[in-house]
């Protein structure tokens, strides 16, 4: 499991002012992601969001979250922003709000 600095920023961006959480509580949650692999952008990974953006017109952050997914092999990405069922460069999009979603499908 792999998540990639713009999903850091995301959360951290909604957890403040929208879930209105303190700022401690956002900072131990963002200590606890951090155990997970964590995908930095890179010039070569910023080219193929623009890519994809062009591809699948979709907004240059998404891009990002699936370009950086996808330099990582992954195979799904988890979001309740992008179609779920829907591939974008070879990874699945699932909703994790959705009805019938099972984490312990995806985790080994």
């Amino acid at each position: 499991m792999a998540l990639s600095v713009q999903v850091l920023q995301e959360y951290a961006n909604t957890a403040l002012p929208k879930l209105n959480q303190e700022p401690a509580v956002v900072l131990r949650q963002l200590r606890h992601l951090e155990r997970l692999t964590v995908l930095a952008p890179s010039p070569k990974t910023v080219r193929r969001a623009v890519e994809i953006r062009g591809t699948y017109q979709v907004g240059s952050w998404d891009a990002s979250i699936i370009a950086a997914a996808e330099s990582a092999d992954c195979d799904v990405i988890f979001s309740e922003d992008l179609n779920t069922g829907q591939y974008y460069a070879g990874v699945e999009v699932v909703n994790p709000f959705g009805p019938g979603f099972d984490l312990s499908r995806y985790v080994e």
